[in-house]
């Protein structure tokens, strides 16, 4: 006898970009990795239309075990929303909820009355436990790592010893569980005209100290098996004729040897795949013999991301990145050579006490280095991060009550809390002017139709340079 176990994602609905749920693709694999007592249906906001109605009809009488929930923190309000649903039509199936949203609000997840557990963190080793523990006599619910839970009227949460997995242990995501083939026909994350492509995460942890970052993964590197994600690879290429991965990790090239033996590995599964780095190099640390070894595959290799954030040293200093500007812009100038490869900068405005002078540095810097695109994002001091930490406890207590009350969304977008030491208007007066002296250079422009795909300039950077630049958006 199987299990019905139904996992949702929480999104939002006609975004975009419509992302496929990784880290559900993680905790399925790892879960039939270690028993076949549990029949997954996956479904996602962003793909299927009249979600509501669907659960209704399919699971009016064969009711499932589990509703299990992954959600972004800037869909507090969906997720009440649908737990109260589920709720109402589902009464006594109990409702879990993992992803950034636990993992950033904790035990104030459980102010929705609804859910009764959820797990913060890493959800494969958590998910499985909490399933032991529902069908064991002889394990407690306390040796459940990372779960969150009510015991009476207290909200208890477990630590989260042995919630991490190692590097051998780390499985590649259940694409064909998450259903990988509706996504091929939108456009990935950085790029878009390419075909069908599969985003892909070679290694968890970044063992930088960013303080705006969320640090999901911890800062001690694990790298996923090699045969793992080529087998994997190769499946899914004789399968659905894949032309482009998308690889996510948060700094891939920190291993320069092993990054050229996924680099190797997925060419020789197909000499013809584009690669694409959303995610980023951490572009003072490239080395000279790794920028030539990029530099002969710019036929495969076709966009690459820096996260740069500031052109000042204090504010580098301050935000404990720490990026040496002077070899990044060397390292970029040396990449852009090619000219076939697309690269793009992520900026960022509004540090604390960041001065006028500082933003204006950052633009100019943006401005001149061999960038085909830019982004430049106001500050977001996401809850649960460092710089948060530092903001005043009441203006923190403001920002997760209105979280919670579903008056806040989160989006990087439309989030910001100017925490820098000119006025709002001012801020967004230099944005807009960042945004608009970037694109406006004629070289750019000629940079950009000759290398970039005509369906990620339409489609995505005409998209986005019309909603930097209205009023309708803080950018």
């Amino acid at each position: 006898m199987s299990y019905k176990i139904v996992f949702i994602k929480v999104d939002d609905e006609n975004p975009l970009i419509r992302f496929p749920p990784l880290g559900l693709g993680s905790i399925i694999e790892y879960l039939k990795k270690n028993t076949n007592a549990f029949d997954i249906d996956v479904y996602d906001y962003a793909i299927v239309s009249d979600l509501k109605n669907l659960l209704i009809r399919k699971y009016k009488t064969e009711k499932p075990l589990l509703f299990c929930l992954s959600s972004l923190l800037r869909h507090y309000k969906k997720v009440y929303k649908l737990s109260s649903f589920l709720k109402t039509y589902f009464h006594d199936i109990p409702i879990i909820v993992g992803g950034p949203l636990v993992t950033s609000l904790r035990e104030k997840v459980m102010n929705i009355k609804h859910i009764d557990y959820a797990i913060y963190g890493e959800g494969e080793v958590a998910f499985y436990e909490y399933l032991k523990y529902l069908f064991s006599n002889w394990t407690s619910i306390k040796s459940v790592p990372s779960l969150i839970y009510r015991d009476s009227q207290r909200v208890v949460v477990n630590p989260n010893d042995g919630a991490e997995l190692d590097d051998f242990s780390i499985p590649m995501p259940d694409y064909e569980s998450i259903h990988i083939e509706k996504y091929f026909k939108y456009q990935s994350y950085e790029m878009g005209g390419l075909g069908k492509y599969i985003p892909l995460m070679t290694s968890r942890g970044c063992p930088f100290s960013c303080t705006y970052c969320h640090r999901t993964f911890g800062r001690k590197i694990r790298y996923i098996e090699e045969d793992k994600i080529f087998n994997a690879i190769k499946q899914l290429t004789n399968k659905y004729k894949i032309k482009h991965i998308a690889i996510l990790d948060d700094v891939f090239n920190i291993n320069e040897s092993r990054a050229k033996n996924i680099i190797n590995g997925l060419l020789s599964i197909e000499p013809d795949f584009y690669l694409s780095f959303g995610n980023g190099f951490r572009a003072d640390i490239i080395s000279n013999d790794f920028i030539d070894f990029i530099n002969n595959r710019r036929k495969n290799i076709k966009f690459i991301s820096f996260g740069i954030e500031s052109a000042s040293p204090r504010i580098q200093s301050l935000i404990k990145k720490n990026l040496d500007i002077e070899k990044a812009r060397v390292n970029i100038e040396k990449i852009s050579m090619s000219e076939e490869i697309i690269l793009s900068g992520n900026f960022m405005l509004g540090f604390p006490t960041e001065k006028r002078e500082e933003i204006i540095s950052t633009i100019n810097l943006a401005k001149s280095l061999p960038l085909h695109s830019a982004s430049f994002l106001r500050v977001s001091p996401n809850v649960n991060t460092e710089i948060f930490s530092t903001l005043p406890v009441d203006v923190q207590n403001n920002i997760i009550k209105d979280i919670l009350n579903g008056e806040l969304d989160t989006n990087f977008h439309t989030y910001t809390i100017n925490l820098s030491e000119l006025s709002d208007f001012e801020i967004n007066i230099l944005q807009r002017h960042a945004i608009l002296s970037f694109y406006s250079s004629k070289r750019r422009v000629y940079r950009i139709i000759k290398s970039m795909p005509l369906a990620m300039i339409f489609k995505q950077g005409l998209f986005y340079l019309i909603r930097s630049i209205s009023g309708r958006y803080k950018i």
